[in-house]
């Protein structure tokens, strides 16, 4: 009896080392957010300097006219939110100045963050029945270093979290409309997000519902137009002038440099490009496409399992989408978050591991690599941990999810021993 205790204790801590190895990233994500604190919250600066600056009635996309409200910290950032959103950042301006007295603007401004994740947390919990809480935290906390990120910058990452935990949540009620309208209100705040607007084309509803969403999805992203020229239409016409001289000097792809703190894939190819090819356009685009052809066979090899929840199809897009893009910042990726920990949830220990081990553990050792290492050829490919981690799960999940199904077709659903796995999670 005491052999066959030891040995189930064994098995189950075995289980569970996906939940210690997380628990140590999360402390080692705590301890960074500490260590940087005095250094961090440039671009929660910014948004205030933003409110103060156009409140003055000068022109919030003016850097010049930024730094006169910022003080002594003379960033050279710019305000890159549409006119609407200065009634948000207003709020949150007062409500940072009131409670200026019972602690500094900075630590109410990362408590109400903190806030917005248990708020995250609770939702996904109200999603569906077979919620994991350990390893949402874990992910919320810890993947692609992305909480660190936006505690380090101060920006509003996690307030597009916390709308995108309502478009998930909604594709779990099977409510696709108020699906689309929290995903419009990110629209509204931050313009790329939109594109995952594309991914309801493969939702099981009927062309007409489809049309409705796709039309509310443009309905709402003008109205928020409309109603930032009636509010003030000189602002507006000064935010795209400034939007579009920014797209076509400081953000255009073709011409930003690639880093730690802008780690898309595009730019590593780019990166890939100037070191082997001399910077050949044609080398360039075609690795680019090559990378478009492999996410996009990967894709619609996904969909043609007709069993799929359009909740499976709509994580594994938009994780397709992000790898994609041109353009991502460290912060942004909290939205490859919630449809990981869709994928992912009900799959048993081993995956849990490995997922962790990929989305959480490789990020964070690029990042201590990119702090601590002199030799630029390593720096150069590890400031791109992110993207790379999130490309060889997108890689592997698929690899994993094509031998679940040959093997057995149950095991794509939820592993008897998850039944196991859940017990003991609850127990801890």
């Amino acid at each position: 009896m005491h052999v066959t205790s030891f040995i189930r204790k064994i098995v189950l801590v075995k289980r569970n080392i996906w939940l210690w190895l997380g628990i140590f990233l999360i402390l080692l994500n705590i301890a960074l957010i500490i260590n940087d604190y005095k250094v961090s919250g440039w671009d929660f600066n910014i948004y205030h300097a933003a409110v103060k600056t156009y409140a003055s009635g000068e022109n919030p996309y003016s850097v010049i006219n930024l730094q006169k409200h910022l003080g002594k910290r003379r960033y050279h950032y710019p305000f890159l939110y549409p006119p609407i959103t200065l009634g948000f950042f207003n709020i949150l301006h007062t409500m940072v100045s009131y409670c200026n007295q019972i602690a500094s603007p900075k630590a109410y401004y990362y408590f109400l963050w903190c806030v917005l994740l248990a708020a995250v947390f609770l939702i996904i919990r109200k999603a569906n029945a077979t919620f994991n809480p350990l390893f949402l935290i874990i992910l919320l906390f810890t993947g692609f270093i992305s909480a660190y990120w936006n505690f380090l910058t101060g920006n509003i990452g996690i307030v597009e979290l916390f709308f995108f935990s309502l478009v998930f949540y909604y594709i779990t009620k099977k409510n696709n409309y108020l699906s689309a309208f929290f995903l419009a209100i990110i629209g509204i705040i931050k313009i790329i997000p939109l594109i995952f607007g594309s991914l309801f084309a493969f939702s099981k509803q009927s062309k007409a519902q489809k049309a409705r969403i796709f039309g509310g999805l443009a309905s709402l992203f003008m109205a928020s137009n409309i109603i930032s020229y009636a509010m003030d239409p000189k602002l507006f016409v000064q935010y795209y002038k400034f939007m579009i001289r920014r797209l076509s000097i400081f953000y255009n792809p073709l011409k930003e440099v690639g880093e730690y703190r802008s780690p898309a894939i595009f730019l590593y190819i780019k990166e890939i490009t100037n070191h082997f090819f001399n910077g050949n356009l044609t080398m360039f685009f075609a690795q680019y496409f090559l990378l478009l052809c492999i996410i996009f066979v990967l894709f619609t090899l996904y969909l043609r399992k007709r069993e799929r929840s359009f909740l499976d199809i709509y994580s594994f897009g938009m994780l397709a989408l992000i790898i994609i893009l041109p353009r991502m910042k460290p912060y942004s990726f909290t939205l490859a978050l919630l449809p990981i920990y869709f994928l992912v949830k009900d799959q048993n220990w081993e995956r849990k591991l490995w997922t962790i081990i990929i989305v959480s553990g490789m990020p964070l050792i690029s990042y201590w690599a990119i702090k601590t290492s002199h030799n630029q050829g390593f720096l150069r490919f590890m400031e791109y941990g992110q993207s790379l981690s999130l490309l060889v799960f997108y890689v592997l999940y698929f690899v994993n999810d094509c031998i679940s199904r040959a093997v057995s077709p149950q095991l794509c659903k939820k592993p008897i021993e998850n039944v196991q796995d859940e017990l003991v999670e609850t127990k801890i």
